[in-house]
């Protein structure tokens, strides 16, 4: 028996968080909704709802909605989503992505929250009136939220690459406005780091998961330089990797290559293709057996065989999951928030401070499960520093049955360590190119066991090492740290400096300044935001008074000069205008 849901049309409830929901007693613009129709939330949504939909064989409104919802009544819902006048609740989003087949991630592709400022203690908590609020941001479909290095330096050694290393992370925690101590290490370590000092992989990933950035950031800008290494290519004297010529020997041995033929053809022993035949029959491969020379036993998998195996599969998946009602879904992610907060070492108040909610429909979220707006997940998800999906919990929509799914056990962190999986990456990566372990040490004047100890170690202690074995194997060195980052990313501030575009960093200041003006922020505090110093904060305020903005004064004149000063800087905002009285 089925679980369909009922009204989960595009509605209202009682019980959900709001939209904005400032701290008591909180002022000025930052009470005010940054949600509504047509704000660039919904216009990145809405757009990205909407590629997401043509690229199903673009597929009609009510298509969507009777796989999304199990009926055609939510369409319209949906059709105003695409049209930037509102969005989808939790339920929903998990039932638009299980419909186009993507994860919760992809749905928000482009949206940010910036978290709020939270205090380490209750004592440290300033008042609402003078903390800084967290706020969204978009990126537009198409545009990456990285800019990519103007030039690439090719490095031939490790202190090379270090230098380019420091000064990426330098540039990247400036731009975050970060002091060398607030990125989770100790601050000489980071400073050595800055410097060009050698750090293991380990602390480059603290690093930027603490900024929020993703690892492949830290190490853009340079190139190992490689010899010209023929693929496949074996030194003289090399032994071969045991597992290189797996997939080419299976091949040649399904085509009714003998054992001789196939070792002459490798230039390998034939034992030596003999036991590949048996390492891989051990792990299940298909390696017919054979009743005599050059004749083949069974001619390949029956249709009876491959029904066994899809069956084996759906069992297994199903296995894995188990149905649930909507009810379920909303106390699963209730606990999932909770779990992931404790596992953050936040408090309820914390949370509240970076997702700009009170603590009480927090509480009720965590105990109770609420369906909550998209946005609203996006803030969560930012508030812990993990993904979107990873607040879900797995949950997800099962179109075929029209019911949703939760996982029987509860996800856990991953285990394996980070040298783990980049070490695991680059085997696969090595022995899908059909490379040994020689071949590719060649390539960077390296040793054998300098590729098989990065292959296999749980810790890499040389971070520089990861763009050597990329350029050996030939990949970017996002290839080999997939899988690494699990944590909340969102865009950099616009860098300083002379190569980047002023007029976008002005606008970029001036929107902050005005923003963190209309919160009752102080000079001082405003200064530490935007990396100048107090005097020029006021300099730029009086700019902008001058040019005609209206930026609210704090206090009252101190003198009858101070307040010709601002009659004059108000008339002279103002537009002339001519004798026949138009401007």
């Amino acid at each position: 028996m089925t679980r369909t849901r009922r009204g989960l049309a595009h509605k209202d409830r009682a019980e959900a968080i709001p939209e904005w929901s400032p701290d008591e007693g909180a002022g000025g613009a930052g009470a005010r909704a940054e949600i509504g129709p047509g704000c660039p939330v919904f216009v990145q949504l809405g757009s990205t709802l909407y590629e997401l939909r043509l690229a199903r064989h673009e597929m009609r409104l009510r298509d969507l909605a009777r796989m999304a919802c199990g009926n055609e009544t939510s369409a319209p819902a949906i059709a105003r989503v695409e049209m930037a006048k509102g969005q989808v609740d939790l339920l929903m989003a998990i039932g638009l992505a299980g419909a186009l087949e993507v994860d919760v991630d992809e749905m928000t592709a482009g949206i940010f929250w910036n978290p709020g400022e939270t205090a380490a203690s209750p004592s440290e908590r300033r008042p609402p009136s003078e903390r800084l609020r967290g706020y969204f941001s978009t990126v537009p479909t198409g545009m990456a939220p990285f800019e990519e290095p103007e030039e690439i330096s090719v490095v031939g050694d490790r202190r090379e690459a270090a230098a380019i290393l420091g000064a990426n992370v330098r540039g990247i925690r400036e731009r975050r406005h970060r002091d060398p101590g607030r990125v989770g290490l100790w601050k000489g370590t980071v400073s050595n780091l800055e410097r060009g000092g050698e750090a293991d992989l380990d602390s480059i990933v603290t690093i930027v998961r603490t900024l929020e950035v993703p690892p492949e950031l830290a190490f853009q800008g340079m190139l190992w330089e490689t010899r010209a290494t023929p693929v496949g290519a074996h030194g003289p004297g090399d032994r071969r990797d045991r597992y290189s010529s797996d997939a080419v020997v299976a091949r040649l041995w399904r085509e009714d290559f003998t054992s001789s033929q196939i070792a002459h053809r490798l230039g390998i022993g034939e034992n030596a293709v003999k036991m590949v035949v048996r390492r891989l029959r051990a792990r299940g491969r298909y390696i017919p057996y054979r009743q005599g020379r050059g004749t083949l036993a069974v001619s390949g998998p029956t249709e009876a065989d491959l029904a066994d195996e899809r069956l084996l599969g759906e069992a297994e998946a199903r296995a894995a999951f188990r149905d649930a009602s909507a009810e379920e879904v909303k106390a699963h992610v209730g606990a999932r928030v909770r779990e992931l907060r404790e596992r953050a070492g936040l408090t309820l108040q914390q949370l509240g401070d970076a997702t700009e909610f009170q603590v009480p429909p927090l509480s009720k979220l965590e105990t109770r499960g609420l369906d909550f707006k998209l946005t609203t997940l996006v803030r969560l998800a930012a508030g812990l520093n993990v993904p979107c999906s990873a607040v879900i919990g797995g949950a997800r929509w099962d179109v075929a049955q029209q019911t949703f799914r939760l996982p029987c056990e509860n996800p856990s962190p991953a285990s394996t360590t980070v040298g783990a999986t980049v070490g695991a990456n680059a085997r696969r990566i090595r022995r899908s190119k059909g490379l040994s372990r020689p071949a590719v040490a060649a390539r960077i004047d390296a040793s054998k066991r300098y590729v098989a100890v990065f292959e296999t170690s749980p810790r890499i202690r040389a971070a520089t090492k990861v763009v050597a074995l990329a350029a050996a194997l030939g990949v970017g060195v996002g290839a080999l740290l997939d899988g690494v980052c699990d944590w909340y990313v969102r865009p950099l501030p616009p860098a300083e400096g002379d190569d980047v575009d002023e007029v976008a960093l002005q606008a970029h200041r001036v929107e902050t300044l005005l923003r963190l003006w209309g919160e009752g922020h102080g000079l001082d505090r405003i200064a530490l935001e935007l990396g100048m110093s107090a005097g020029h904060v006021s300099g730029l305020l009086n700019r902008l008074r001058a040019g005609g903005v209206e930026v609210p004064y704090r206090n009252r004149p101190a003198s009858p000069a101070h307040l010709r000063t601002r009659l004059r800087r108000r008339r002279a905002a103002r537009p002339r205008l001519s004798p026949g009285g138009s401007p």
